[in-house]
């Protein structure tokens, strides 16, 4: 069986491929006040799975992953998920102007760019990605390969890993715009296994974050670059350029 799984592991590593080991910067765009709170405290919140709750967002995914290819699971499993799993979103792209419109306020917020540097070789506990995008047709040679297992022994294979892979690194091709990297932590792990935590859990209006310092003993998120939005009141912009300023952190307006 060991070697399925390495098999199943590099065929999602193909598609989704590991950047811990990748030297290279990525974007995150916010609102104002949220951006301002993360450079102004060195954090990010990573939210919990539970939190994408929209009709085509990633719970909807994650659900649709085990209907397509019938991996066994537990209801209870899936919501200790849901609960236990935090992303947070980075891109490659800091020139689509969508990302201005959709994610900080219609220019209204910031761009950040971050340099990431793992620390630990603690994979299990975290995870850095690319988004494979694909409209599910990825999955079909996975169906058809259990419904033979079920033909000759009435029950389907529970490949390890393969959830994490396709569940929570594939979106719908209409999300390919976002090329995005994605950031996810597995709480319930790592609360166990680590005796220092510097990560600490916050709901707001009924929705799970984890905080997540810059520089913690996983990996560190080095701000390199802020960039400030078009339509940003003049007294945010003096605010942020003044902090950028003080921090020897480079500010470039966007145009």
């Amino acid at each position: 069986m060991a070697n399925w799984v390495s098999t199943f592991d590099k065929i999602f590593s193909s598609n989704s491929a590991s950047q811990k080991s990748v030297r290279k910067t990525y974007f995150h765009y916010k609102s104002f006040n949220i951006a301002y709170k993360f450079i102004d405290g060195e954090y990010i919140t990573a939210s919990a799975l539970a939190n994408f709750v929209g009709e085509k967002d990633d719970i909807k995914e994650y659900e649709h992953f085990f209907e397509v290819t019938k991996i066994p699971y537990a209801e209870s499993f899936i919501n200790t998920q849901k609960d236990g799993l935090f992303i947070f979103c980075l891109t490659e792209d800091n020139t689509t102007e969508r990302f201005w419109k959709d994610y900080a306020s219609d220019h209204k917020g910031l761009c950040l760019e971050f340099e990431f540097k793992d620390k630990m070789d603690q994979g299990h506990l975290y995870d850095l990605r690319k988004v494979f995008y694909d409209d599910g047709k990825q999955y079909d040679f996975y169906k058809n390969m259990q419904e033979e297992i079920f033909k000759g022994f009435n029950k389907y294979l529970l490949t390890n890993g393969l959830a994490k892979f396709g569940a929570l690194y594939k979106r719908q091709n209409f999300y390919d715009w976002e090329r995005e990297t994605r950031l996810l932590l597995n709480w319930n792990i790592y609360k166990n296994e680590l005796s220092e935590i510097p990560f600490f859990l916050e709901s707001h209006f009924g929705k799970k974050f984890l905080k997540i310092p810059f520089d913690n003993n996983l990996f560190s998120l080095k701000l390199i670059s802020i960039t400030i939005g078009k339509n940003l009141s003049k007294t945010e912009k003096k605010k942020i350029q003044l902090f950028a300023s003080n921090k020897g952190i480079r500010t470039i307006c966007e145009k």
